[in-house]
C-alpha cells in the first residue's frame, strides 16, 4: 500500500531517528529555551518532515521530559560508577571529590543534555517538572546521603543540613554552565579551582595563614 504524503516515516525507513530527534533537541533547547522551540524547528534540524516528528513524540512537553529525564540520569549513572570503582577505605573527601568532578566534567563534555536540562527545568510546564522530580530527587538523595556518611565520619559538621548543602552544592556546579568557555578557561584547572573552594573554603584560617585578624575585621 502507498504512504499518504502525511502519513509519518516509519522505524524501518528512519533507524535511530528517534535519538536523532532526542539529540537536536536537547541542543535547541539548549540555545532557544521552551517557549521558542517549536516542534518545526525540531523536526528541520532532524532532517525529518514536521508531520513525522509525531510518530515519535506526541507533543514537544513529551521531548522536552524526555530530555530533562535524560540529562539527570546520564550524570547520576556517571557519579555512581565513578564512587563504585573507589577503592574499598576511600576518605570521604577523596569520595566527594571524584562526584564534584565527575557531575562538573559532564557539564561540559556531554553539554547538550546538561545544559538543557538546567535552562528548561525553570521554563517547562508544571506537570512536565512534577513529573521529572523523581528522577531529580533520586539524585538528590544519593548526594544527601552522601554527605550523611561524611557527618558520621566527622568530615561535616552536624550542624549543617545536608539538603541545603547539596543544593549549594550542585547549583554552584550547574551556574557554570553560563559562564565557562573552554577556550577562555582550561576545564581541568577550573575543576581543581571550584573543588577547592567548596571543600576548603576561600579565606584560609588565621592558624595556617599566619595572618592574624585586625580589630576592624571582628568589630564588623
Amino acid at each position: 500500500m502507498t504512504k499518504s504524503p502525511s502519513q509519518p516515516d516509519t522505524p524501518t525507513v528512519a533507524t535511530g531517528t528517534r535519538e536523532r530527534v532526542l539529540d537536536v533537541s536537547a541542543r535547541i533547547f539548549r540555545s532557544r529555551g521552551y517557549a521558542d522551540t517549536t516542534m518545526n524547528h525540531i523536526a528541520k534540524a532532524a532532517g525529518i518532515k514536521s508531520a513525522s516528528i509525531y510518530y515519535y513524540f506526541k507533543s514537544k512537553d513529551e521531548i522536552v521530559e524526555e530530555v530533562l529525564n535524560l540529562g539527570t540520569q546520564r550524570m547520576f549513572k556517571a557519579v555512581r560508577q565513578n564512587i563504585d570503582n573507589l577503592a574499598p577505605g576511600v576518605s570521604f573527601r577523596d569520595k566527594l571529590t571524584v562526584a564534584l568532578r565527575t557531575h562538573f566534567t559532564l557539564l561540559h563534555t556531554q553539554g547538550d543534555y546538561t545544559a538543557a536540562n538546567i535552562r528548561l527545568f525553570p521554563e517547562a510546564p508544571p506537570p512536565v517538572v512534577k513529573r521529572h522530580m523523581c528522577v531529580r530527587r533520586s539524585y538528590g538523595l544519593y548526594w544527601q546521603a552522601m554527605l550523611k556518611e561524611g557527618q558520621a565520619e566527622g568530615a561535616i559538621a552536624d550542624t549543617l543540613d545536608v539538603e541545603i548543602v547539596q543544593l549549594l552544592l550542585l547549583g554552584t556546579l550547574n551556574w557554570s554552565v553560563q559562564w565557562y568557555k573552554p577556550k577562555l578557561y582550561d576545564l581541568n584547572e577550573v575543576a581543581a579551582s571550584g573543588i577547592s573552594l567548596l571543600l576548603d573554603g576561600l579565606i584560609q584560617a588565621d592558624e595556617i595563614s599566619g595572618n592574624p585578624v585586625s580589630q576592624d575585621a571582628k568589630d564588623a
